[in-house]
């Protein structure tokens, strides 16, 4: 396979997801690549191992950064010599940040002449290089559009979110914080069913069978809180009070941790006293956005 012309490539932070972006783009990219533990770079053939940050960022055209956070991030930056020449190059960082760090690190690259892009990866790095590898994007249109064949080789679903840099933190804390929740709400269920005769393998299959349909029922609710009306139309929060109360009662007959379900627990009472009973469950963000 030949590799992209005038398109030399830098990857700066050879960690696990490093690692993988650089076995991605080595094929079709010439490559530089960096890290501060030099010891700790695998073996890759027809790879330039640069002996600097800054050695590396005057090799690539494009730089990838993807290291630890936001201060080591800063750290890589704050080693290259005053008079390096970013003018041009294309910044594309996959480190997870937050979007206020994004906008910082737009400010601080921006004055020195380079384009700044910020990503968020979604997918751990075996998942990486698939159709349907989700990468969240944004920053400078016309530095995306100079990016997409390369990140296509990284992932197949590339959403870019716009021109405002911080978007794609966004979006990764957006998905995170839906994550964590269904994730403690798994784990609560899984403890509810061991205690409760029912096998992890039949809740795994259930899992399996009722989670689509559960996202398109929460899309429905997104698209209710953005539409500003909550009209009844697939479930009334009045339902959903008991609900939550067998749920926190289930868990404390069988002894299991239940703070999370009895903080739920306290606002559905709060939808209760704010009258929202008798409007669509997505109306439980009105307490939650305090409106």
């Amino acid at each position: 396979m030949s590799k992209q012309a005038n398109n030399s490539v830098a990857v700066a932070g050879i960690g696990s997801m490093g690692k993988k972006l650089v076995e991605l783009l080595k094929l079709e990219y010439n490559l530089t690549i960096w890290n501060r533990t030099r010891s700790r770079i695998p073996d890759f053939d027809g790879v330039q191992i640069a002996a600097t940050a800054a050695e590396a960022f005057h090799q690539g055209a494009i730089v990838i950064i993807c290291v630890h956070d936001y201060t080591a991030v800063k750290q890589v930056f704050d080693s290259l010599p005053h008079h390096t020449n970013l003018d041009g190059k294309l910044i594309v960082n996959f480190t997870t940040i937050s979007p206020a760090e994004a906008k910082e690190l737009e400010t601080t690259f921006s004055q020195h002449g380079a384009i700044f892009i910020n990503g968020a990866l979604q997918v751990a790095p075996d998942q990486m290089g698939l159709p349907e590898t989700t990468i969240l994007l944004s920053g400078d249109r016309s530095g995306y559009d100079r990016l997409t064949s390369l990140l296509s080789v990284l992932g197949g679903n590339l959403r870019y979110l716009g021109e405002d840099i911080s978007l794609s933190s966004v979006g990764d804390l957006a998905m995170l914080t839906w994550f964590y929740g269904s994730y403690f709400g798994m784990i609560h269920a899984v403890e509810l069913s061991k205690r409760s005769g029912l096998s992890l393998k039949s809740f795994s299959d259930l899992l399996a069978e009722v989670a689509p349909g559960f996202i398109a029922f929460m899309q429905h609710q997104v698209q209710t809180i953005e539409k500003d009306d909550f009209t009844i139309t697939q479930s009334p929060l009045s339902i959903s009070v008991p609900a939550v109360h067998r749920i926190n009662d289930s868990l404390l007959e069988k002894g299991i941790h239940s703070d999370m379900w009895a903080s739920i627990l306290g606002l559905f009472h709060n939808a209760e006293k704010a009258n929202l009973v008798n409007q669509e469950l997505a109306a439980i963000v009105k307490v939650i956005g305090n409106k």
